[in-house]
């Protein structure tokens, strides 16, 4: 599949998302990535949704390639310590094909916007190498390391806000 790029396309999730963000955020292969790896029910899941829209502090992005919802990245903003935290979700079905790093890109470039005086934090599994890769490439440093669930899970962090990517 050739991607293009001018087919993607993002909007600020609402209600009528919550459906597709489980699809993905529920996916075997993208729960294995996240640091809460249980499978969630609907139902909980609709609650926690409904939570995170109401929340200043949270914002989740819906990723379209022309009419698909095929991922999202959830912003989290901590104004005590001015830092915002990115979590990025992409559907399995779309690995592989460059856009996870047209996401990040994307992201970091919103994020830089809309917070230009704050960290920007992410959190990835050592094994994830190509997130690790592409992350670094953004300008990301190591800034922590945890063992979950006997995976080494580092924190990064962009230390220089210029960076391009």
């Amino acid at each position: 599949m050739v991607i293009n790029v001018k087919a993607i396309k993002y909007k600020k999730a609402d209600s009528t998302h919550i459906k597709m963000v489980y699809l993905i955020r529920n996916n075997p292969l993208v729960r294995k990535e996240l640091i809460c790896d249980g499978d969630i029910n609907y139902l909980q899941h609709i609650e926690h949704y409904n939570k995170m829209l109401e929340d200043r502090n949270y914002s989740i992005y819906v990723m379209y390639y022309g009419s698909w919802i095929i991922g999202f990245y959830n912003v989290i903003v901590d104004r005590n310590k001015k830092e915002v935290e990115i979590g990025y979700k992409l559907s399995p079905t779309f690995w592989g094909k460059g856009l996870g790093k047209i996401m990040f890109r994307d992201s970091l470039s919103k994020v830089k916007k809309l917070y230009p005086k704050y960290g920007i934090i992410l959190t990835v599994f050592k094994d994830n190498e190509k997130a690790v890769k592409i992350y670094k490439s953004g300008g990301f440093k190591l800034s922590g390391a945890k063992k979950v669930r006997d995976r080494l899970l580092y924190t990064m962090k962009l230390h220089n806000l210029k960076s391009n990517i």
